[in-house]
Formats: structure tokens, sequence, C-alpha cells
């Protein structure tokens, strides 16, 4: 019984570590398009940029509320 408990909270260890980093990616990734969103001209493009990005924040948002950083543009 020990080695069950034992072996599932390893588990449980593995997925929440794999779970927060995929979280991470998509914070990073948005991030990383508003940036890019900064810098360019033309505002079509601009727009797709920071509607990649959104769409990324509210897939976080939705799976993790408190990790959400402050967005400022």
């Amino acid at each position: 019984m020990k080695n069950l408990r034992k072996k599932i909270s390893v588990i449980l260890f593995i997925l929440f570590v794999t779970s927060g980093i995929v979280l991470a990616d998509n914070i990073s990734d948005a991030q990383a398009l508003v940036k890019k969103a900064k810098t360019v001209k033309i505002a079509d493009a601009k727009y797709d940029y920071l509607h990649k990005a959104r769409k990324l924040y509210l897939k976080e948002y939705d799976e993790n509320p408190l990790s959400i950083p402050v967005l400022t543009v």
C-alpha cells in the first residue's frame, strides 16, 4: 500500500510540474506576441498578433486564473 501511495504521489507531482511548464509556455508565447505587435506598423498584422496573444492569455486564465501577470501595452 505504501508503494502504491508513493507511485501515485510521484505521478501527481510529474503532472503538476508538466502542467506548469505548459502554462508558462502560454504566458511567454503571449508576451512574445505582444512585443512583436508593438514593433509592427501595419494595423492588421498588429491586430492578428494581439488576437493570438489574447487567446493564449484566456487559455491560461481558464486553467489557472492566479498565474496571469499584468499586461502592459
